[in-house]
């Protein structure tokens, strides 16, 4: 849900999601699916990915999406600066309405995030 709503907002940017626990390959739940579609994005195509699996030196900017993941990716040698912390429960297992605010908690803190970086969406 992420990867789409800041695809959206940096519309020029590379933007991947990835997780430090994810298991590779797998699709979005049927809520996210939902959720998403109510949107406007579509993301049933989109697969899971291990962040083992991406470059992330090649990324300006890496949203951690729980503080959790951010002292994570600072143990794992990520610099401090190119780390932006959010704070988003995860769904997972929970009802569509759960997705539902998750979603509207996660496009507002990227939202807040892109303008306090950037100064707005679709700036850079």
């Amino acid at each position: 849900m992420a990867e789409a709503l800041l695809t959206q907002l940096m519309d020029a940017a590379e933007v991947q999601s990835a997780g430090i626990e994810a298991a590779h390959g797998l699709p979005p739940t049927k809520h996210a699916v939902s959720v998403m579609n109510e949107l406007g994005f579509d993301i049933g195509a989109h697969r899971s990915r291990d962040i083992g699996s991406l470059d992330l030196a090649k990324f300006d900017l890496i949203v951690a999406m729980a503080p959790l993941i951010a002292q994570w990716l600072r143990e794992a040698g990520v610099d401090p600066g190119r780390i932006a912390q959010l704070d988003v429960s995860d769904p997972y297992c929970s009802g569509l309405d759960v997705y539902r605010a998750t979603a509207k908690e996660i496009d507002r803190q990227l939202r807040s995030l892109v303008e306090k970086r950037y100064g707005g969406p679709d700036r850079k």
